[in-house]
């Protein structure tokens, strides 16, 4: 469920330039950080709750986030400035509207929880469709990973087949994940399904194919 509309959302964003902006107002902030090192994008980011820990457990790695809600992004952006982190830079907007505008130079692209658009009508709008696989080949490093995380089996099964079907090497696939990984960190919408004992499952995917 959405939250409600919260009308400080957007000014707050506009005022905080330095570490968030609109998609069609990418600030000169965000020109600087996409030519740092150590490139990672979440799409879909949330309240920030996943982001966040990964700089805090990593502070080497830099974070572009999106996140297409206003509301939502506002929020996030509450908590990126309430924990004083600096490695992290936040867009408000449709991921689909600005790819062509980011570098092909990320190591990781994280999809955590991502809607599932169950009917067949809908497909195109998965972030596991062929057509969002190949835009993360183009945006990803050599050997550059997707990490994928859902608590939606039906999902999970239809992007192991589309990965294979893309020519991706799928170098880890977890139907009861664990949080056994380190480089990872909890969603707030993975709380949730763990306290409901919904399994979490999780997969590795490298843009290089397997010889």
């Amino acid at each position: 469920m959405r939250p409600k509309f919260k009308k400080w959302a957007e000014p707050l964003i506009k005022e905080n330039s330095q570490i968030a902006c609109f998609e069609d107002d990418l600030s000169d902030s965000l020109q600087s950080f996409l030519t740092l090192p150590n490139l990672n994008l979440e799409i879909g980011c949330g309240k920030g709750m996943f982001a966040i820990s990964m700089c805090k457990k990593f502070p080497e790695q830099n974070f572009l986030i999106i996140e297409k809600v206003t509301t939502v992004a506002g929020i996030c952006l509450k908590e990126i400035l309430k924990s004083e982190i600096n490695n992290i830079y936040l867009i408000c907007g449709d991921f689909e509207k600005l790819y062509d505008k980011l570098p092909k130079k990320f190591n990781n692209i994280f999809l955590n929880h991502p809607d599932p658009w169950p009917k067949k009508r809908h497909e195109k709008r998965r972030l596991t469709s062929p057509k969002f696989l190949n835009i993360y080949k183009n945006l990803l490093n050599k050997d550059g990973k997707l990490i994928f995380k859902t608590d939606n089996l039906d999902l999970f099964n239809y992007t192991i087949e589309k990965l294979n079907e893309n020519s991706w090497f799928l170098s880890k696939i977890d139907y009861d994940y664990k949080q056994n990984d380190e480089f990872d960190a909890y969603t707030n919408y993975q709380l949730n399904f763990i306290s409901k004992n919904i399994k979490i499952n999780r997969l590795i995917a490298e843009t290089t194919e397997e010889l």
